[in-house]
């Protein structure tokens, strides 16, 4: 696993997240994908300890999250919504933050398609925090 940043890919992996927020989020999906884009490489930064997360780690860190219990998926989701509204270059609002939170939890515990959404969050941990 390389710790290189793809733009392209990772923009791949936000047209699949942005296809799970739900319209009645209110914003153009463009510009979800671009919220996205922005925040996929910073969101599971926080809480993998791993030198290098695999794919697999990275599912297990989001599932062991939300298995503990309606209040740990609920910080988690509040974790990934405040990422989402602090690096957005828009106003996002609370709510439309936490319904992005929600796709992200959603596919990174159940990938839409094998094509690389968690080798993306695995391979930026690892760019955005080496010594981990």
């Amino acid at each position: 696993m390389t710790a290189a940043f793809d733009k392209n890919e990772v923009r791949h992996q936000a047209e699949v997240i942005a296809a799970r927020v739900p319209e009645a989020v209110g914003l153009d999906p463009l510009l979800i994908i671009t919220i996205l884009t922005q925040v996929l490489p910073l969101i599971m930064n926080c809480g993998m300890n791993a030198t290098s997360p695999k794919p697999e780690d990275i599912r297990e860190y989001v599932t062991e999250r939300v298995n503990r219990g309606p209040k740990s998926r609920e910080r988690l989701q509040k974790a990934i919504a405040r990422r989402i509204r602090g690096e957005a270059d828009t106003h996002v609002t609370k709510e439309q933050s936490l319904l992005m939170a929600d796709a992200v939890i959603e596919e990174a515990m159940y990938p839409c398609s094998d094509d690389g959404t968690l080798e993306v969050f695995a391979s930026e941990c690892v760019a955005l925090n080496p010594y981990a």
